[in-house]
């Protein structure tokens, strides 16, 4: 069989891409910090790969009514103020956020809006919310917050409790436009 000029020139291309994600991951395991790293390589990431590419993933919780960044799984407090960490590294180069409430992550009784619409008011970047899904309807009322532009949930979905195609159409029914 004949071998397609195209079919070797994707796989280049896909070799390519795979070791810089490789290399990416490399420098990021040397570091010993998630948050060091962010405030030390972030515009370093931007400028070789573009902001497009970074994309800040971001563990919040609540303490003393301060929203504060969490590394290591949620475990350790970095003691730093989580909006205006977010805020800085789009900044520096972040081209979108994946925010996890560990408050509401796991518990199903909806996404943490006041946090998102919090870190929405402060970047204009993409905005992935995380922890809290809980039903279709959660979705939803997401989607009816100005800023965020996806939402990201697993166990209603591993355990069975919801389809990803009944939540699409649920969705595009009511008005959120997306491929079925």
């Amino acid at each position: 069989m004949p071998i397609n000029p195209l079919d070797v020139i994707g796989n280049q291309v896909k070799s390519a891409a795979r070791n810089q994600v490789r290399t990416a991951q490399a420098e990021f395991r040397r570091e010993t910090s998630i948050v060091g790293y962010a405030n030390a390589r972030i515009g370093a990431a931007a400028k070789k790969y573009g902001d497009q590419c970074v994309v800040l993933s971001a563990d919040v919780k609540r303490v003393d009514g301060q929203l504060r960044v969490f590394a290591k799984g949620g475990r350790e407090d970095t003691g730093r103020d989580a909006l205006e960490w977010i805020k800085w590294c789009v900044d520096n180069g972040a081209g979108e956020v994946c925010l996890n409430s560990i408050d509401t992550d796991g518990v199903r009784n909806g996404f943490d809006l006041e946090m998102l619409d919090a870190v929405a008011a402060r970047v204009n970047v993409p905005i992935i919310a995380s922890g809290g899904a809980g039903k279709k309807e959660d979705f939803l009322e997401l989607f009816h917050h100005k800023g965020i532009d996806a939402g990201l949930a697993a166990g209603i979905f591993h355990q069975k409790l919801l389809t990803i195609r009944a939540l699409k159409e649920y969705l595009n029914e009511n008005g959120v436009e997306m491929r079925l």
